[in-house]
């Protein structure tokens, strides 16, 4: 067996939590988007805005691994905060704080979620 059969190349990927607000729109005031990605949140969400071009502000970019190396993704942070009462007003869109946010990070990255 190789060097490189018994250590695997790395995964180029980087697990990403990330939210977006859209200043402009006034429906979504105080409402992130909370998403999922394994290149950066910039290249998704541009991907998200397509030819609309919409002004946005990403509030949060953060590593999506848990503390024992097992990667989550944006369901589990969905579903924490629907857990802690946190309204979720469409797709993946919640009427929430970037502390709530990052409290979430937190639980999931623990383990905590139920």
């Amino acid at each position: 067996m190789s060097k490189q059969e018994f250590f695997p190349k790395k995964s180029e990927a980087t697990p990403t939590i990330y939210a977006y607000e859209l200043p402009n729109d006034t429906g979504r005031k105080g409402q992130p988007k909370v998403g999922f990605t394994n290149r950066t949140a910039q290249e998704r969400i541009k991907e998200q805005i397509g030819a609309t071009r919409a002004e946005y502000r990403i509030v949060l970019e953060e590593n999506a691994m848990r503390n024992d190396g097992s990667v989550f993704t944006d369901f589990d942070v969905h579903r924490y905060l629907k857990q802690k009462g946190i309204k979720h007003t469409e797709g993946e869109w919640f009427e929430c704080t970037i502390k709530d946010l990052k409290a979430a990070l937190i639980a999931v990255k623990k383990g905590e979620l139920k």
